[in-house]
């Protein structure tokens, strides 16, 4: 028969193990909720705007294409948020800066292929002002994704200043 002391000690390991694991847990998703994954988009050519989210186009961001290996290829946006980017062929990380707004990263995969055929040819860059983390952007192709995306962010914009304004 076991003895007393060995079961608590038992229970005390057993624990703080849970603990441990609790913690792992609550990290482990507090990480994950800042952490943006994208997929590689695939264009015909690398051509859109740059806004923040609600629409207002960025005027002056560095919109660059780079591979491993070699040097960026840097535009900046003109008065419209508008940027091309003309004889472009292969696999790069694709990036937009502009001051007071958070980076913007994603891999696309350009060129005349199947693939890349079937996909829109404008592409939608939403930038974020840098102290909201909890905004992860995306890269959007389709105009009609695009617009609400920028309606749901300016519906959820107006809920947190009345939510402010009722605490008040």
């Amino acid at each position: 028969m076991p003895r007393r002391n060995d079961i608590s000690t038992k229970a005390a390991i057993t624990m703080r193990i849970l603990v441990c694991i609790a913690v792992f847990i609550a990290v482990s998703v507090h990480a994950s909720a800042n952490v943006c994954v994208h997929r590689t988009l695939h264009l015909s050519r690398v051509q859109g705007v740059v806004t923040d989210e609600i629409g207002v186009p960025i005027p002056g961001a560095t919109v660059s294409l780079s591979r491993q290996g070699s040097a960026a290829i840097e535009i900046t946006t003109d008065a419209n948020g508008r940027f091309l980017f003309k004889g472009i062929s292969g696999n790069y990380d694709f990036r937009v800066r502009a001051r007071g707004f958070a980076d913007v990263w994603f891999p696309v995969d350009v060129g005349f292929n199947v693939r890349n055929v079937f996909h829109s040819n404008l592409l939608y860059v939403i930038s974020s002002v840098a102290s909201d983390s909890d905004y992860c952007p995306q890269p959007i192709t389709s105009e009609r994704k695009y617009q609400k995306t920028i309606s749901d962010y300016t519906k959820h914009l107006k809920e947190v200043e009345q939510t402010n304004a009722t605490q008040k």
